[in-house]
């Protein structure tokens, strides 16, 4: 996974982030997710990344810790239902400093 809108080069223009994934440590901690428990025990880690054996990987790609890198215009898009709409919203404000 790579910030797109934080790009190696200059060739991007803007990115987009379709119903995606912010802070890759939320998806393993958080209490609300509809993701199941076999998910998270099992897939999560296999799929993504186990939080001690990588976390050096896990920190390097995740969006929310790299935030400040992102220099071209990000569209974030997801459904009204989506329950972490808010939260991408408090990620733009915190991270970014405009929604």
């Amino acid at each position: 996974m790579r910030l797109r809108a934080a790009p190696a080069s200059r060739l991007e223009q803007a990115g987009i982030d379709w119903v995606g994934v912010t802070d890759i440590d939320l998806m393993y901690t958080a209490n609300w997710s509809d993701l199941s428990e076999a998910g998270a025990t099992y897939g999560m880690p296999r799929l993504i990344g186990d939080r001690v054996a990588d976390a050096a990987q896990l920190k390097a790609t995740s969006p929310i810790l790299n935030a400040a890198r992102i220099r071209a215009p990000l569209l974030m898009a997801y459904g009204g239902k989506d329950r972490r709409v808010n939260r991408a919203a408090a990620f733009l404000d915190k991270h970014i400093g405009q929604p």
